[in-house]
């Protein structure tokens, strides 16, 4: 039976599939424990959520039942202080308590901020009947207030005109008008203290005190819900707590049972500078997959890097670096050394631009590819200074390099009809046979370079 390279199955396709299997069977089972794991995650959260708006709303229900309560405090102090000044004026006569009486009742007084606060919170409440009776009490008891008030305002001799609010404003009837002033004093304390007028003071007590036992059970009641309600979110909690340790276990022994082992492998492949095997699971695989395509791709950069190490950037041909390193190794006896400047170079590039001066270049590189053989190599030196390295050439060839040289230079002059400037090179030539050496090839070959520059342009010298 063939076996599936990437693999290398020794026991055939039977082990293979069943590797196979096993990365789907990882692949599904992380996939279902993470959707699980989410699940439960964001559950737990919104049983968090829960837990939070349930305590905000009971200590927002908190916080109303104290504000109703000290309201309904307020209320009942303030309307027991307004009958202490009544009736310590119907008693004494004495106008400073009126005056306290009547800061009392000011629209930030006490009075009026108890009773709005009590109707803000029983505005939209079935407890709306305890406000109605309080406020329904008061306004009879103020009525009475009043009038015993201007009776015994009249009874200590103060003017009616300049009386305050509304106790200017009463009248008395006429039965009341007819008694005296010691008869007015005490019927204006009998009012005050009357069945009717403690009724009236009764009746705001009670609504009071049956509206605070009303707001207590409410708050027990909401307090009772909410607890119960708490305690099943944290029963919630404590499971899904318990849950998700579970499939954290669930998910460690899936890893280190389905992945971990096939990773070392593939880290022991990696440490041999080995492509990986598909092996593992699904992502192992990919992972494999990537990892081999990186391989292979790095070999591409590092043949590209040891091109770009050893070839000239600009025309392509081999750089100064092997060259140098040609040189050094190579001193034999078969080779021709060509050195080749391209005639006043500089003044092209100060003519034309460097743009031009490049495209010379590169023309120049490419004449020279086409001039010599296949054999040979073509360098590029410096700015515009190129080397030829003929291989197995002796000073027998010298017309044969003449003749080359002669043809590249012509096809320099025909560079105007690609629309560059017409060039020349000079050239120096040093053979590995030389008679008479005066230095290595490369600095012969220069000799000979450096006599042609002195002859002029367009000239080859051999040393």
């Amino acid at each position: 039976m063939e076996e599936e390279p990437v693999y290398r199955n020794v026991n055939g396709s039977e082990k293979k599939n069943h590797k196979m299997l096993r990365g789907v069977r990882v692949r599904v089972v992380n996939t279902t424990l993470i959707v699980i794991g989410i699940v439960t995650a964001v559950i737990v959260l919104l049983s968090i959520r829960g837990m939070d708006s349930t305590y905000m709303k009971m200590h927002l229900t908190v916080e109303a039942y104290l504000e109703c309560m000290q309201a309904a405090t307020d209320l009942e102090e303030a309307s027991f202080y307004l009958s202490e000044q009544v009736r310590s004026f119907a008693a004494t006569g004495r106008v400073e308590y009126t005056e306290r009486l009547f800061a009392e009742l000011e629209p930030d007084g006490r009075l009026d901020s108890a009773v709005r606060k009590v109707g803000q919170h029983l505005e939209h409440s079935s407890d709306k009947q305890y406000l109605e009776a309080v406020t329904g009490a008061l306004e009879e008891r103020l009525s009475a207030d009043y009038y015993a008030l201007r009776m015994a305002a009249e009874a200590f001799g103060y003017d009616p005109s300049v009386l305050p609010g509304e106790i200017g404003l009463t009248e008395l009837n006429a039965e009341d008008e007819k008694l005296s002033d010691d008869q007015k004093k005490d019927k204006a304390l009998q009012l005050l203290f009357d069945a009717d007028y403690c009724g009236y003071q009764k009746t705001i007590n009670d609504s009071l005190t049956e509206w605070k036992q009303s707001l207590r059970g409410d708050l027990q009641r909401e307090r009772t819900q909410n607890g119960e309600q708490v305690m099943k979110l944290l029963a919630l909690q404590y499971f899904l707590i318990g849950l998700l340790v579970i499939l954290i276990i669930a998910a460690v022994v899936s890893t280190a049972t389905l992945v971990i082992s096939p990773l070392k492998k593939s880290i022991s492949r990696i440490r041999e500078q080995e492509p990986m095997q598909l092996y593992g699971s699904y992502e192992l695989q990919h992972l494999a997959t990537t990892y081999n395509n990186m391989y292979e791709e790095n070999k591409r950069n590092q043949d590209r890097l040891a091109y770009e190490a050893s070839h000239d950037v600009l025309t392509g041909v081999y750089n100064r670096s092997v060259f140098e390193e040609f040189c050094i190794k190579n001193d034999r006896r078969d080779i021709a050394l060509i050195l080749a400047d391209i005639d006043d170079f500089k003044k092209i590039n100060d003519t034309y631009g460097h743009d031009t001066g490049d495209e010379v270049l590169k023309r120049t590189a490419a004449i020279l590819s086409e001039s010599f053989r296949s054999e040979d190599f073509i360098c590029r030196v410096g700015g515009d200074e190129f080397a030829v390295i003929m291989m197995h050439a002796n000073s027998s060839m010298k017309e044969p390099v003449r003749d080359k040289i002669r043809r590249a230079n012509g096809q320099m002059q025909m560079l105007a009809k690609e629309g560059l400037p017409e060039c020349s090179l000079s050239v120096g030539v040093a053979f590995g046979d030389r008679s008479d050496p005066e230095g290595t090839i490369y600095k012969d070959a220069d000799t000979a370079l450096y006599r042609s520059k002195k002859q002029g342009k367009n000239f080859c010298t051999f040393f």
